[in-house]
């Protein structure tokens, strides 16, 4: 009886070692698991970060874009508005040589007659 007594006790000894043994591991398990689950998050969230990035950086080149072309025509009315135009009327001298008269007519009146004969 002394006998199974001292090998049921190296028994129970051996399987509290290997209980600690696979206790020590199921920690570092549980360690390794959260570190990587931490990791993976971490890695999830900087590929969102970055599509987020290039996102932006493409909105902002298209509002760039945008503004340059909204501003286009306020540059060109402010040019127009600061180079008058200038309008000049030629007036036409029609001498005939047996005439004592002298015929002035102005561009438009020439334009119309021209408009006539074509």
């Amino acid at each position: 009886m002394a006998t199974e007594i001292e090998e049921l006790r190296t028994r129970k000894e051996r399987l509290k070692d290997e209980l600690l043994a696979v206790e020590q591991i199921e920690r570092s398990l549980q360690e390794d698991t959260e570190i990587l689950e931490e990791k993976i998050e971490i890695r999830d969230l900087e590929e969102k970060l970055e599509a987020k990035r290039e996102s932006v950086k493409q909105l902002e080149s298209r509002k760039s874009g945008l503004q340059d072309k909204w501003n286009q025509p306020a540059q060109d009315k402010t040019k127009k508005n600061e180079e008058p135009e200038q309008t000049t009327s030629q007036l036409v001298v029609n001498v005939e040589p047996n005439s004592d008269s002298v015929t002035v007519q102005s561009d438009e009146s020439n334009a119309k007659k021209k408009h006539a004969w074509f």
